[in-house]
């Protein structure tokens, strides 16, 4: 799709990075969830400023409420509902500052058809554990837009290659490791090399940014509430050492304590996992081929434990507690139903949290549960899996708005929202009144 120019020049240094991008791509300012309070059809010296409302509520007998919701680019001279102004260059940045909703705008849906109440649909629903509540009221805390969103995913796609192919060049067969935790926790010199690469082109490109990685992490390092990067240079490290081909860099930008993009890449298979807040997610494929998750546009019921293929991995804590309850309810969810298991479809252990969680935003796989890994592993998946409709929920009964620190993730891919929390519910009954500790 042609591209379409974004106010040449008018972005200053506060919103934008040094390598800020004169152009963005129409499909994905066409492509909104909902349209928001500004909307931008470029023009080389200036741009349009465009509010779409409603009328009034849309109620539930309202004809408006249909017409309202449709899944294609509203013209931009032909609505009713615009009213428009011409901005220069000078005054973008004002125009980005006044674009946050204000409770008395309504917006027009444009996500895809898709109904916010999914409880009896088998659609991508509203995730339980939701980013920021109005997206732009929280960004522009910190000089960011959600038009600004999609740049930053392009420019951690391009980082995801850079580090891919560092790990595609590297000889695993000569490449030094160190071992951390024991013989299962590992750490390569590449680690740290594309970790180090990380950090220089994030930091050059936004050098007001935190950052957290694996690599660099120190005792005591937490999320703050500003706009940090959260990275795994190699999640699935076993699995690169030994010349698996199931392990991928993980980039997040975390807002608030919440993701809004995620970047996940495999560079062996060539699947390129990424999704911003409110625009969905998508893989793009070795082939260049690009698909919006899940890739069933339609999720096939779910309706026990008993219908699903399960991600479980083993960690390298192999004794205690929580090796016991890890190894307990695999068992359970392994054995017949005759024996007092659920007998899932199988369980898959594919040594990396962060395509685990793909898998299931993609419906490969139907839930992920997982305790003991840490922020890095997850935080660019689950913006991934809830952009593809899932929800993630914590592996320890109860706690459906588990946090991303908190080292306990039960994702569950796209399904009636009755349908995921019943599969949730199955599982923590197999634990019982166990726990994790973490």
């Amino acid at each position: 799709m042609n591209h379409s120019t974004l106010c040449r020049n008018s972005v200053q240094e506060r919103l934008a990075p040094p390598w800020f991008r004169d152009s963005v791509s129409s499909r994905f300012l066409a492509q909104r969830p909902f349209v928001r309070s500004q909307y931008f059809q470029g023009r080389p010296e200036s741009c349009t400023l465009v509010k779409y409302k409603t009328t009034s509520q849309p109620t539930s007998n309202s004809k408006q409420a249909t017409t309202d919701r449709h899944d294609k680019e509203l013209p931009l001279e032909a609505s009713s509902h615009a009213s428009t102004s011409t901005l220069s260059p000078a005054s973008f940045q004002s125009a980005m500052a006044s674009s946050v909703p204000s409770s008395n705008d309504s917006y027009v849906d444009l996500s895809y058809g898709r109904s916010a109440d999914v409880s009896n649909a088998s659609t991508a629903p509203t995730s339980v554990c939701a980013s920021p509540g109005v997206l732009n009221v929280k960004l522009a805390q910190y000089g960011l837009t959600d038009l600004m969103l999609p740049i930053i995913r392009d420019e951690l796609v391009s980082i995801a290659e850079a580090a891919g192919k560092m790990m595609l060049d590297a000889d695993p067969s000569i490449d030094m490791s160190d071992t951390k935790n024991n013989s299962s926790d590992r750490v390569t010199a590449t680690d740290k090399a594309v970790e180090n690469m990380i950090q220089s082109r994030l930091h050059k490109a936004y050098p007001q940014y935190s950052f957290l990685g694996e690599e660099s992490f120190q005792d005591g390092d937490r999320l703050s509430d500003r706009p940090t990067w959260v990275i795994d240079p190699i999640d699935g490290t076993l699995n690169f050492i030994h010349g698996f081909p199931n392990n991928a860099v993980s980039l997040a930008l975390i807002v608030e304590k919440k993701p809004v993009v995620g970047v996940v890449f495999n560079p062996f298979r060539g699947d390129m996992f990424t999704a911003v807040k409110d625009q969905g997610a998508y893989l793009t494929k070795a082939n260049g081929t690009t698909h919006r998750l899940p890739l069933r546009s339609v999720p096939a019921p779910m309706g026990s434990l008993n219908d699903c293929l399960l991600a479980i991995e083993w960690g390298n804590q192999r004794q205690g507690p929580n090796w016991d309850l890890r190894t307990s309810v695999a068992m359970q969810l392994m054995s017949s139903k005759s024996n007092g298991g659920a007998m899932v479809h199988s369980i898959r252990s594919n040594g990396s949290a962060a395509l685990d969680f793909c898998y299931v935003a993609a419906g490969s796989i139907d839930a992920f549960w997982e305790g003991g890994v840490w922020i890095w592993d997850v935080a660019a998946g689950w913006i991934i899996l809830e952009e593809a409709g899932g929800i993630v929920a914590s592996a320890n009964p109860g706690d459906w708005d588990p946090t991303l620190e908190g080292r306990l993730y039960f994702g569950v891919r796209s399904a009636k929202r009755t349908e995921q929390e019943g599969i949730v519910q199955e599982l923590w009954q197999l634990m019982g009144d166990r726990k994790f500790d973490f």
